[in-house]
This record gives structure tokens, sequence and C-alpha cells, in this order.
């Protein structure tokens, strides 16, 4: 049993799949652990929440799809899920960001870094260090990399 806004809801788990919610705006936000999400009215949820909800509803049919309600075919969605969304982790860095100096001469209006004059001394990367940074970025297992020069203007320290 739970109690929302002064309603008493029993849960029946036979149908439903693992879920938060929250009430936003007049609707019930009810979100799982694999990002998919649904807004449902207080009726709908009211309705969900009991194990309620017409089976053959757009909504039901909505989240039994984003796995907010199970069926026989759950399981293996929930596994492809869950492996779609967690994927990258076992590629490696694909986004490399270097920073071959914070000297720049350019003065961008825009500008939210910290510059430094482009004749000032200390402010470049060596090439000792540059080296070892491309060694690093092509020790990733992913195959897509990028790599973003920033700074300052990267090409003062060409």
């Amino acid at each position: 049993m739970k109690k929302i806004d002064g309603t008493t809801f029993e849960y029946k788990p036979v149908n439903q799949g693992e879920f938060r919610f929250r009430e936003l705006g007049g609707y019930y936000l009810v979100t799982e652990s694999a990002g998919h999400y649904s807004y449902l009215t207080r009726e709908e949820f009211a309705d969900f929440a009991a194990g309620r909800l017409d089976p053959d509803s757009g909504k039901a049919r909505e989240l039994r799809i984003k796995n907010l309600m199970l069926t026989g075919d759950s399981p293996g969605l929930m596994t492809f899920n869950f492996a779609h969304k967690n994927a990258f982790l076992s590629r490696g860095t694909g986004l490399h960001i270097v920073i071959p100096t914070i000297r720049c001469d350019l003065k961008c209006s825009y500008c939210q870094a910290s510059a430094g004059s482009k004749d000032a001394t200390g402010l470049d990367m060596d090439l000792s260090t540059a080296k070892q940074v491309v060694d690093t970025i092509f020790k990733t297992e992913n195959p897509g990399i990028v790599i973003e020069f920033q700074g300052g203007e990267p090409l003062l320290n060409f």
C-alpha cells in the first residue's frame, strides 16, 4: 500500500516493472532504470499502480514498450535496453581534449578561457608531454577517436 496525495494505492507488481514516480504539474512522471519514462494522468497512474490499467489501451502498450509494464518478452527487452544503454562502457574514451597552450592572441568577445598573452612563457605543453598525450589517446579501445584542441589558441604551440 502506498499513500499519494491522501489517496491509498494498492500495488500489484504482477504486471509492473521496477519504476519510480513523481507528481509534476498534475501528471505523474514514471521512470525506470534504463531511462525510459512516461507521463500518466492521475487516473492512469491510479489504474497503473493498482494493476487495473486496461492492457489493450495505448498507454498500456507504451508502458510495455518502455518496460514499465511486464510481459513474457520483457526480460529479453530489458536485457537489450540495458546493454544498449551501457555499451559505451566497454569501448573506452572516444573524445580527447588537448590543450597545447593557454596563450592566445585572438581576444574573442565570447571567450571564457583565462588565456595568457601570446608572448608569455611557461604556458605551452612541451614536446615530451605532447608525445605522451598522443600515445595515451591511441591506447583507447574506442574505434571512433575525436581529438579536440582547446586553449588559448592551439596554433601558437604548433
